[in-house]
């Protein structure tokens, strides 16, 4: 093909029709232009396609990151759950009964309790904003996303606050009681000692307040927990292009 057109370009120069041999020539550079503008849309296309296919894979990630998260949330809520009501079983134990301050604490010593930190399940929105691939999501679905990321944060920051409280009064009781071990010898018995009840006292208070901003750091994070699965919902929902 390329032989038979320059075989025509040399016969038009040498019988001289010039104006025949230009508008041959605008011709070849118009059949160039066209090769090149469809290369190029060709190339579009196919990177178009890659985009769609990355961002459906995003999509699909992000999907699977929420639905995992759900899931552990409500294994934790439950979790939580379970520690205030034995939190609120002591309670009912401790102010219906006068037992010896040294039976208290082996009671309270043995009240069930989880603390149960929250970490988000983000990992695919972290990296599409770290490698810079938030442009794979359409408006919608980045406002969702970040609307779910600051509600995990939230979450986070408040469990933070209130977890400072209940490690601040676990180190008060740890000072006053050390190890307390019901139903076994410690130190004091050990070498003949009574111990010192007011000491004991100011252990089984910090113990309480230890329950009461555990129990309160569960309340709140079972609260901050529901507006999380809610936000989820319209996430997925929107991922999904659902309606």
């Amino acid at each position: 093909m390329l032989r038979y057109f320059r075989q025509l370009r040399q016969r038009l120069l040498t019988d001289s029709k010039f104006s025949k041999y230009l508008l041959y020539a605008v011709g070849e550079i118009l059949l160039v232009v066209i090769g090149i503008l469809i290369a190029l849309q060709i190339d579009n296309w196919n990177e178009g396609r890659k985009s769609d296919i990355s961002a459906g894979a995003y999509r699909d990630r992000l999907i699977s990151d929420i639905v995992q998260d759900t899931t552990n949330i409500k294994i934790a809520m439950e979790l939580r759950r379970k520690t205030i009501a034995n939190i609120q079983s002591y309670y009912r134990f401790f102010d219906s009964n006068r037992v010896s301050i040294e039976e208290n604490l082996d009671i309270s010593s043995k009240v069930d309790i989880e603390l149960n930190r929250y970490f988000p399940v983000n990992y695919t929105f972290e990296d599409m904003k770290s490698s810079g691939n938030m442009n794979l999501l359409n408006e919608e679905q980045q406002h969702i996303m970040s609307e779910l990321s600051q509600a995990q944060e939230r979450a986070q920051l408040v469990a933070e606050k209130l977890m400072t409280v209940f490690f601040h009064e676990a180190n008060e009781e740890q000072k006053y009681l050390g190890n307390w071990r019901p139903n076994k010898k410690d130190f004091y018995e050990a070498i003949g000692m009574k111990k010192d009840p007011e000491a004991m006292a100011q252990g089984l208070l910090h113990r309480q307040n230890k329950f009461n901003s555990l129990a309160s750091y569960h309340v709140v994070m079972i609260e901050t927990h529901n507006q999380i699965i809610e936000k989820s919902k319209d996430a997925i929902r929107i991922l999904q292009g659902e309606d």
